[in-house]
């Protein structure tokens, strides 16, 4: 299921009831208008049963697309990151400013393993918990 929520007083808030498709959620939230101005779509879906899915900060150049942050054990803790690793990449590479900025979701491979994200490493980002549930 996917939800939409809107940024208001400083917190993120559901604003409406679960969507069955992203494409539906994503109409309703470019249709609201906040006095902020900020809504996003969040992906609650849950893996299968035997498997494990990560949930990642990404940036697209182009058709290159890179998980920079991750693997997250949700989707909205993905969201919540996006920024402060956003900042962190453009100090790293100014460029950046100019690619795509998201969350990618993607699926363990036949051993349960999930990539590790480029900048996990990055001290600046130390505050950022990756702990799985």
């Amino acid at each position: 299921m996917f939800v939409v929520e809107a940024f208001n007083s400083g917190k993120w808030e559901k604003v409406h009831r679960p969507f069955v498709t992203r494409d539906m959620a994503q109409r309703h939230a470019d249709g609201i208008d906040y006095s902020g101005g900020i809504a996003r779509v969040v992906d609650e879906r849950p893996a299968g049963a035997h498997q494990v899915k990560g949930f990642y900060v990404s940036f697209r150049d182009g058709c290159k697309t890179a998980l920079a942050f991750g693997p997250f054990p949700s989707h909205r803790e993905a969201l919540d990151a996006v920024k402060a690793v956003a900042d962190r990449l453009y100090e790293l590479k100014p460029e950046s400013h100019f690619w795509s900025r998201g969350t990618a979701s993607q699926q363990a491979d036949d051993w349960g393993l999930l990539p590790v994200g480029k900048l996990n490493g990055d001290p600046s980002l130390s505050h950022i918990s990756l702990a799985r549930n």
